[in-house]
């Protein structure tokens, strides 16, 4: 992972959309959002969000038209995330489809520009991170995903980040 994926993972997290679509995946995968395996989950996906951040590739078009067909703007162009809550748009067929483009990794290496194993050394340096730094902060190993989790939750996150670039998004400021 370059030093600016490094440096964004550290200081922002998904917009209020993609953070609203990864807590709905992460609970209908029946991880408990306040659990040490939610925050793992969490973490993961924010590393694959920076990830795709600390790159300068275009999405293509029919992954950007078929995100956008989905999301609800207002009369000014801005994504009405409330009125998506409430059912405008279609947020469930949102969450469906960035859930399952992330489940195909070459589609992600399509979108990364990389090869597979250049992102399977990623997901390996990545998931050595974020263990690490779980097990220096007290968590027992028997508690840690496994690697093919984290690797899901890494092209979830790359996802996500594809999600805000096209809906024109901004990432939150993760708090200090």
């Amino acid at each position: 992972m370059s030093d600016n994926a490094e440096r964004l993972f550290v200081t922002v997290l998904p917009s209020r959309l993609g953070l609203g679509v990864l807590r709905t995946l992460i609970e209908l995968a029946g991880v408990p959002d306040e659990s040490a395996e939610g925050t793992e989950a969490a973490l993961c996906a924010n590393m694959g969000y920076a990830c795709r951040m600390a790159q300068d590739t275009e999405v293509p078009d029919e992954v950007a038209q078929s995100i956008e067909a989905k999301v609800m703007r207002d009369g000014n162009g801005e994504v009405d995330i409330d009125s998506m809550a409430d059912g405008g748009g279609d947020l469930s067929g949102l969450i469906q489809q960035v859930a399952t483009i992330a489940d195909e990794s070459r589609i992600v290496c399509y979108l990364a520009g990389c090869s597979p194993g250049a992102w399977s050394a990623f997901t390996a340096a990545a998931t050595y991170s974020i263990h690490q730094n779980l097990i220096e902060k007290g968590m027992p190993k028997s508690k840690l995903l496994a690697a093919s989790d984290v690797e899901n939750l890494l092209r979830l996150g790359y996802m996500i980040r594809v999600l805000d670039e096209v809906t024109g998004l901004e990432p939150t400021p993760r708090p200090k």
